[in-house]
């Protein structure tokens, strides 16, 4: 039962695949990489279809009307087991007055009985954060997706929201028996890197090249970093970058519009660049600058407005499996960590 939601949160699944030609986005959690972790901190008790509570940055409470097992990943901000504060690293001065700084992230699991309750304190605004239990979640299957339902102005732009005393239906998923009472521990250094939210983020992309001419400082040259942005307005849909004063661009104009995908980055002629979300419009007329790459899409869900974004020219191919191997591993370690 969510007993108070105050921002924008989503209930969102691994999304859906087939639909782009229909206007239909394929959705899927903004920063994947907690969202698998949170599921990964499991174990064994894992749903069999991943789902999560994608919680905006606004506070956020619910109960629990049977025993759970329940993971917690994501944006710094306090967690609140029946008004207990149970994640150790909150700071005394509150998460707000560190905007100037690096931020690391939570992560841990949490045994909650029958009538319990879970808190989650306000953080920084544009960040998520992730629950998910073990059970598997009973809501309608629309377009191939329990987590996204084509309502709204636009088919696929306003998902499936979560409201004040609304109840999400699960279902018992782990196997019979005792249940542990769980409590995560992780190691601090292999955690590092994965939960670190930097105010300062290098998004490595791989170019379009629809564009006449760069400048910066008056001078034309053939660029590999352009940056550092600041972001304006970050959401599921986009993230709003606004030019640094020295840089002026000159992006050629389309005729037509062509598909997207995530991660593209557009660039109005006359404005700022737009770097597409998982909810993102499937087709666009503006000229493409570039593809952010697939290993580095977990770091959109990370920027907050203020922080700066730094476009890295990055053609290696093996870049993204060096990461997808490198996040393998570190869940793996991350279960072994878990103390029943």
């Amino acid at each position: 039962m969510i007993i108070h939601e105050a921002g924008i949160s989503y209930l969102v699944d691994v999304g859906r695949v087939g639909y782009l030609k229909d206007g239909i986005p394929e959705g899927g959690p903004l920063d994947d990489v907690s969202a698998g972790l949170a599921h990964a901190l499991l174990g064994s008790y894992a749903p069999q279809s991943p789902w999560w509570l994608e919680i905006g940055p606004a506070a956020f409470s619910l109960s629990v009307e049977k025993p759970c097992m329940m993971a917690v990943v994501g944006a710094p901000r306090a967690v609140f087991r029946n008004q207990e504060c149970v994640n150790s690293a909150v700071p005394a001065s509150g998460f707000l007055s560190q905007l100037d700084q690096d931020m690391t992230g939570v992560a841990l699991v949490l045994s909650l009985d029958a009538g319990d309750s879970l808190s989650l304190s306000a953080a920084v605004r544009g960040v998520v954060t992730y629950l998910t239990c073990d059970a598997e979640v009973r809501e309608t299957v629309v377009l191939g997706s329990q987590g996204y339902c084509p309502v709204g102005d636009f088919p696929g732009l306003a998902g499936r929201r979560i409201h004040k005393r609304e109840r999400i239906h699960l279902a018992r998923s782990f196997r019979s028996g005792r249940r542990p009472r769980v409590r995560a521990h992780l190691n601090a250094i292999a955690a590092s890197q994965f939960l670190t939210y930097p105010r300062k983020q290098i998004l490595r992309f791989s170019p379009v090249g629809e564009f006449v001419a760069i400048r910066e400082e008056q001078s034309l040259q053939l660029l590999d970093t352009f940056g550092p942005f600041s972001v304006m307005q970050a959401d599921r849909r986009a993230l709003r970058l606004r030019l640094p004063a020295q840089l002026r661009v000159h992006s050629i104009s389309r005729n037509a519009s062509s598909p997207t995908v995530r991660g593209l980055v557009q660039w109005p002629a006359l404005g700022a660049p737009i770097l597409l979300g998982p909810d993102r419009q499937t087709v666009g007329g503006y000229a493409r600058f570039g593809v952010i790459r697939k290993a580095d899409h977990y770091k959109v869900g990370r920027l907050w407005p203020g922080c700066s974004v730094t476009f890295e020219r990055c053609d290696t191919a093996c870049e993204t499996d060096r990461f997808e191997k490198a996040r393998h591993a570190w869940m793996t370690l991350v279960k072994n960590h878990i103390a029943e």
